[in-house]
């Protein structure tokens, strides 16, 4: 009969051939390799990061606190979770040993680093042994810096705020790894160029960090000047860029014998929910409910907020003008203004992913981008049905916040699915959740296409007040213009009638003035005929006194002077009457040219003050005065004492 060997036999162990098979395997692409030794920099409080490109080599550096010897151990143990306890953006403590191998090339890296009272230390990574050997345990090396290699430390660190610590891990040159570098700081026209396809928000450093407030260069050897990052960080602007402001709202997560969850909305000072429907709660409500069930028995996992907000686009929708009227009407493909500056325009990216990428909310954890998420009841496709829709699904924007400790089972990031990969993240939100979220997104939509609506009505009632006004301006405008038409029509014409006397009298004054020239000429042929007789009189009594005795040419001579003196008296006062009469008549004359004249001037006054009634009364919409009327029967008889004149 055998005997059986009681002896105890330990077993078990760790294969490292298989870790660096399965480094490998974690699915951790290259772009997201770069973003965990992003994430690394600004867990150690760098202020800025910088990619250099030379020949030889390509250098990733920051300025960060560094490592001391702890910390470089702790970081190539394998699984040491080395922010535990921590808000950092590390998880599982694998990320860097995957990122250094996947950038690597499988070939050797080195780090530099140095820390604040720490010293210089330099880190081989032998790669391509390893994986040659099978090994990993025991095969990364750590030694003191050269005198040069310090010195090329601190010069890396020149432009940078620290210039004393930090990190410089060094690979050799490849173009997969320069090519993955450079996608970082393209252009969307460059990227779209070069790589013949559409710059994906997912694997950009600017979009994913974007919160984090630190610079990040990029120099090559070929190129004169560094090149700087774009950052892209929707809500990092002020409540005045953002149409009604933004919406931050948190919703407190519970839980319940390790499966039941309960998620509440904290707003305004009360609480809300999605409730189930029916006893088994496998389905739930859709519009949330005030919260009725006592949180007695339930334990708090940890909150989450809610950001909802749609940035000012003035091309969209001007807001701050008095001419917009009408809301947007377009459900066309585009980014806005905000979008665009980083994304470019939408209309030509025929990646239907990529598209939907922009209408989802993202998940942030400890303010890194870990991915996008569907909400169930919001239709992406449904965007396009109208502009509202367009509204509502693309351009307000939302992000569901939290911030863990770091540690492989925080129930949060259990709860949203993280794993070692956080690029691999597939949110498996409860409908009890997700439809809380999107009821926080849709009552903000809403509130800002109301506040749309509301700003086009009143810019439409104030334009019609407006075209109402103007209205009656332009009526009193036309019937200012009217009155002064009028009053220069009576102006014109009083002034024609002035002249038209003043013709009158012109004439009546030339009529006269040939009467008496040819009166003149009438009584100078009287005149010189009576003298023409007077002097063959004259001659004839000559020559009759030549034949007359002496007494009776003294006698003839005698009644000869006395018959001239009594001719001379009766001329003079003849002429004496004519002349009176003349300077009677032209003193008539003159008299009623004077008061011709002076009527006129004044019924011109009357109509000025007319003019000025008829205006007061019309201004002031008051009733014509005892005034206007006695101005008005004053003009009545002036015109006709001109008309009787």
């Amino acid at each position: 009969m055998s005997t059986i060997n009681e002896q105890s036999i330990c077993v078990g162990s760790i294969n490292d051939a298989g870790i660096l098979l399965a480094l490998k395997r974690k699915g951790i692409t290259p772009e997201k390799s770069l973003s965990e030794l992003f994430a690394n920099s600004i867990d150690a409080g760098c202020n800025g990061i910088l990619y250099k490109i030379s020949r030889s080599n390509i250098k990733l550096i920051d300025d960060g606190k560094g490592m001391n010897m702890e910390k470089i151990q702790n970081m190539f143990d394998i699984h040491k979770e080395n922010h535990k306890n921590d808000k950092s953006l590390g998880v599982s403590g694998v990320g860097a040993k995957v990122s250094l191998l996947i950038l690597s090339n499988d070939t050797s890296v080195v780090l530099y680093t140095k820390s604040v009272n720490g010293q210089y230390y330099k880190v081989e990574i032998p790669w391509d042994e390893m994986l040659q050997q099978g090994k990993y345990t025991g095969m990364i090396r750590t030694l003191p810096m050269s005198e040069n290699e310090v010195v090329e430390f601190h010069k890396e660190r020149d432009y940078m705020k620290n210039k004393n610590t930090g990190v410089t891990i060094k690979f050799k040159y490849s173009d997969k790894l320069k090519h993955e570098i450079e996608k970082q700081f393209c252009s969307v026209e460059e990227y779209r160029q070069k790589y013949n396809s559409e710059l994906n928000p997912e694997n950009q450093l600017g979009v994913i960090y974007g919160a984090f407030p630190l610079d990040c260069s990029y120099e090559h050897y070929e190129e004169k000047e560094p090149r700087k990052m774009q950052k892209y960080n929707y809500f990092g602007g002020e409540d005045n860029e953002f149409y009604k402001g933004k919406t931050e709202e948190t919703i407190s997560v519970y839980e319940k014998e390790k499966k039941l969850k309960r998620y509440i909305l904290h707003k305004n000072g009360e609480e809300f929910e999605i409730k189930q429907l029916g006893i088994k709660g496998k389905q739930f409500k859709k519009d949330i409910e005030k919260m009725t069930e006592s949180l007695i028995g339930w334990s708090h996992l940890g909150d989450f907020k809610v950001k909802v907000g749609c940035r000012r686009d003035y091309s969209y929708f001007n807001d701050e003008s008095n001419e917009t009227k009408e809301m947007p009407d377009s459900g066309a493909e585009v980014h806005l203004k905000y979008e665009q500056a980083y994304f470019g325009d939408c209309i030509d990216v025929k990646d239907a992913k990529l598209r939907d990428y922009f209408c989802k909310p993202e998940l942030i954890r400890n303010d890194q981008i870990i991915c996008s998420f569907d909400l169930p009841d919001e239709l992406i496709a449904a965007r396009r049905a109208s502009a509202k829709n367009m509204f509502i699904i693309k351009h307000v924007k939302c992000q569901l916040l939290y911030y863990p400790v770091s540690s492989l089972n925080n129930p949060l990031d259990l709860l949203c699915g993280i794993q070692e990969n956080k690029g691999q993240c597939d949110c498996p939100f409860d409908k009890s959740f997700s439809r809380l979220i999107y009821a926080i997104k849709n009552e903000k939509s809403n509130e800002i296409w109301d506040y749309f609506d509301e700003h086009c009505r009143k810019n439409k009632e104030e334009e019609n007040e407006e075209e109402r006004k103007k209205r009656e301006i332009e009526s009193e405008k036309k019937l200012k213009i009217k009155e002064v038409q009028d009053m220069i029509k009576r102006e014109k014409k009083l002034a024609a009638e002035k002249k038209r006397q003043e013709k009158k009298e012109r004439e009546q004054k030339e009529k006269l003035e040939l009467q008496r020239n040819a009166e003149e000429k009438r009584k100078a042929k009287e005149e010189a005929d009576r003298k023409a007789k007077e002097e063959a009189d004259q001659k004839a009594k000559e020559e009759e006194l030549k034949n007359a005795t002496p007494e009776a040419r003294a006698a003839k001579e005698e009644a000869d002077r006395k018959a001239k003196e009594e001719a001379d008296r009766k001329a003079k006062e003849e002429a004496d009457r004519k002349a009176k009469e003349e300077a009677d008549r032209k003193a008539k004359e003159e008299a009623e040219i004077l008061q011709h004249n002076e009527l006129i001037e004044e019924l011109i006054e009357l109509f000025k003050k007319y003019n000025e009634e008829t205006l007061y009364s019309k201004k002031n919409k008051v009733k014509n005065s005892e005034k206007f009327y006695e101005i008005k029967k004053s003009i009545q008889n002036i015109n006709q004492m001109l008309l009787d004149d």
